[in-house]
C-alpha cells in the first residue's frame, strides 16, 4: 500500500496527529503486518532513534502531498513539532486486511497522545533488540522472537524443569 494512502486512513481514524505519533503508528501497523503476513505494509526502512522508531518518510510524504495533508508547525519542548491533519475528509476505500491492521493497533496500543504510548513502542521486539541509530529489521526481529518462543516451548518439559531445578539447588 502506498504510504500516503495509509497515512490518510490512520488520520481518518485518529484525527490530526503529530509527526512523531503518526510515525510510530505506521511502525506499529508495519509490525502487525509482519506478524500476520510476513511482510511490512510499507517499504520504509525503519531506524531506531532516541525516541523510538523514526524515519523522515512520513513528514516528507505529508509535505510533498499538500493537497491531501495540512502540516502545521508549532514550537515544542524539544524543538519544532509538526501537526499533520487530513485536509479533506474524503471517502476512503478501506480494504478489510488494512482495516484489521489499523483496528489491531488502535485496540491494543495506548492513545498516541498519552505518556504510556512511548513505553508501549519501546517494548516492541525490534526496539528491544536493536542498537540506537541502527536499522530496525522487523522481519528478522519477529522471526527471532518466534524461534525463541518455540525453543522455550520445547524445553518446557518435566525433564528440563527437573534439570534446571537440580542445577539451581546445587
Amino acid at each position: 500500500m502506498e504510504l500516503k494512502e495509509l497515512m490518510k486512513l490512520i488520520l481518518k481514524r485518529y484525527g490530526g496527529l503529530y509527526n512523531f505519533a503518526l510515525t510510530k503508528l505506521v511502525y506499529l501497523i508495519d509490525l502487525e503486518s509482519v506478524r500476520r503476513t510476513g511482510e511490512q505494509i510499507t517499504n520504509i526502512n525503519w531506524r531506531k532513534g532516541f525516541y523510538g522508531p523514526f524515519v523522515q518518510d512520513i513528514i516528507n510524504c505529508a509535505e510533498k502531498n499538500r493537497n491531501d495533508f495540512e502540516v502545521t508547525y508549532k514550537e515544542g519542548f524539544n524543538g519544532e513539532k509538526k501537526l499533520i491533519n487530513l485536509k479533506t475528509p474524503a471517502t476512503l476505500k478501506l480494504e478489510a486486511n488494512i482495516e484489521a491492521l489499523i483496528d489491531e493497533v488502535k485496540n491494543n496500543a495506548p492513545n498516541p497522545n498519552s505518556s504510556s504510548f512511548r513505553d508501549y513502542i519501546y517494548e516492541t521486539i525490534p526496539m528491544k533488540i536493536c542498537w540506537s541509530g541502527s536499522e530496525l529489521n522487523i522481519k528478522v526481529a519477529l522471526k527471532a522472537e518466534k524461534e525463541v518462543d518455540e525453543l522455550c516451548s520445547e524445553l518446557d518439559t518435566q525433564e528440563w524443569n527437573d534439570a534446571f531445578n537440580y542445577l539451581a539447588e546445587h
